[in-house]
C-alpha cells in the first residue's frame, strides 16, 4: 500500500513544461490582420443556400394563441389533406395571415419530436411568405402535422405547404369581378 500523505510532488515545472502551451512566434505569421474579427461572426455570415438565410422572423401578431381561434378555424374553414400535414383555412379581416401549429402525441410520443415538427411547419410557414403575400384574402391558417413529417427535411413540406397555398389560391374569388382564375 502507498502512502500519498508523505509523497513529495515538486510545485515548479521543469524548464521544458513551462513554455508548452505557448505556441512558437512564427506559427500566425500567414494568418491576416483583423481574421479573429471576421472569423467571430458564425451565425452571422451569409450562408449560399437561400432557404437558410436569415430573415424576418414571424412575429406574435402573426400566430393563432386562443383555442377558440383555432376552433373556429377547424369549425368553419376548409380543409386540405396533404401527405405531411393537414391544412385548415378560414378567411379573416385583420389584413395579415396568421397560422397556428398543433402536433398531438398520436402522432408522436416524444416531445423532441413533436417540436421537430412544429419547427419544420412553422419554417414552411414563413418561407412561404412570398407566395401568401400573393394571395386576395388573409387567412388564418392551421397547420396539423402528420407522422410521416418526421422522416422528412425542410424541403418536403415546404414543397407540401405551397402545394396547399397554390390550391387556396385557385380556389379563391379575385376582386376582378369575383370570379376564379386559373392557375396552369
Amino acid at each position: 500500500m502507498i502512502n500519498h500523505g508523505k509523497t513529495y510532488f515538486p510545485t515548479e515545472q521543469s524548464a521544458s513544461c513551462q513554455n508548452a502551451r505557448v505556441p512558437p512566434s512564427h506559427v500566425n505569421e500567414k494568418r491576416p490582420i483583423g481574421a479573429e474579427k471576421a472569423a467571430s461572426k458564425g451565425a452571422q455570415a451569409t450562408h449560399p443556400d437561400p432557404l437558410l438565410k436569415g430573415e424576418e422572423p414571424l412575429n406574435k401578431g402573426m400566430r393563432l394563441r386562443d383555442s377558440s381561434e383555432f376552433r373556429t378555424v377547424y369549425d368553419h374553414g376548409k380543409r386540405y389533406d396533404g401527405n405531411l400535414m393537414t391544412v385548415f383555412v378560414y378567411p379573416n379581416t385583420l389584413g395579415r395571415h396568421r397560422f397556428g401549429i398543433t402536433a398531438s402525441r398520436k402522432t408522436a410520443s416524444s416531445a423532441v419530436q413533436r417540436n421537430r415538427m412544429k419547427r419544420l411547419l412553422r419554417e414552411s410557414f414563413r418561407l412561404s411568405r412570398f407566395q401568401l403575400a400573393e394571395l386576395c384574402v388573409h387567412y388564418d391558417w392551421v397547420l396539423n402535422a402528420k407522422r410521416s413529417l418526421l422522416k422528412v427535411k425542410l424541403i418536403a413540406p415546404l414543397q407540401n405547404f405551397q402545394g396547399v397555398v397554390a390550391r387556396v389560391a385557385d380556389e379563391e374569388p379575385h376582386a376582378i369581378g369575383g370570379e376564379k382564375q386559373q392557375h396552369s
